[in-house]
């Protein structure tokens, strides 16, 4: 049986190899996201590993742009439960309903609800098809995720 922290090191290990052979598949948009929104406060909450997000965000040149990060090892409790969520607002120093979370998941749109966030589901990245419908507002891409869209459907913005 495997440590977690040896699990977290083993998974690292192959996503190298795999990132080496493969490369990476980027959604539509979401490097141009980041980028976009430079300047306000910004987190990553995510399911995975640290590493594993260090990894990626290294891949695409984004390393060091999304902080606060909100990794799995950094919550009791995984999404849908909103302590990811609730964690970031307050590292960020930003009340939740003030916040945009962008999920692509039902679970991520659940713990984003819950912690009293505004939601938007970006379906690219839902390889699932997962529900959601419960988001605040959906988008089909990080490319429409633009400031006038913000202007246009965030109530705070």
């Amino acid at each position: 049986t495997l440590t977690r922290d040896q699990l977290i090191a083993a998974t690292a290990h192959e996503r190298e190899a795999v990132l080496a052979q493969s490369g990476i598949t980027v959604l539509p948009g979401a490097v141009e996201a980041v980028g976009r929104f430079v300047g306000l406060p910004r987190a990553l909450v995510t399911g995975s590993s640290r590493q594993e997000a260090e990894q990626i965000l290294g891949a695409l040149g984004l390393l060091g742009t999304l902080s606060p990060m909100v990794c799995a090892e950094d919550v009791a409790r995984s999404k849908p439960d909103p302590m990811g969520y609730l964690r970031a607002c307050e590292l960020l120093g930003v009340a939740p309903e003030q916040c945009v979370v962008l999920e692509d998941s039902a679970a991520g749109v659940a713990a984003g609800r819950a912690a009293g966030c505004f939601v938007i589901g970006v379906a690219a990245g839902n390889f699932h098809g997962q529900d959601q419908s419960a988001a605040h507002a959906q988008l089909p891409t990080l490319e429409a995720f633009t400031w006038d869209w913000v202007r246009a459907n965030v109530p705070f913005a």
